[in-house]
């Protein structure tokens, strides 16, 4: 048998498919009293499932750290599939944040620097 007819198919690394590309984030101050807000909206693929937000405790620091990640879906995607997106739209309150400045990290990039009421 013919060497290099027979390719093995590539393993697609799903978890890099349904990273979120962020393209507008900011915290604002909402209600009555006041409260921070962290409102961020981008794409993800069409392919991908809920989002998963987690914020890592404070740990005596001013950075406030969120981790947003897509559920990656069960079967690698078509090369069509690969080319559509979905928006994402997110606005959650930072109400456990006591006042003080802080910084705004998400999935490790810097986005914003803001204070709490």
């Amino acid at each position: 048998m013919p060497t290099g007819l027979f390719m093995p198919r590539s393993e697609v690394d799903t978890a890099a498919l349904c990273s979120i590309t962020l393209t507008d984030v900011k915290v604002v101050n909402q209600g009555s009293p006041p409260k921070a807000a962290l409102i961020f909206q981008g794409t993800v693929g069409a392919y991908c499932g809920q989002l998963e937000i987690k914020m890592s405790p404070l740990n005596n620091t001013d950075e406030v750290r969120i981790i947003v990640v897509a559920e990656t879906p069960k079967e690698a995607p078509s090369s069509d599939e690969l080319k559509m997106t979905k928006p994402v739209f997110v606005n959650m309150t930072l109400d456990t944040l006591p006042p003080g400045r802080y910084k705004l990290f998400i999935n490790g990039k810097k986005y914003d620097t803001f204070a709490t009421p």
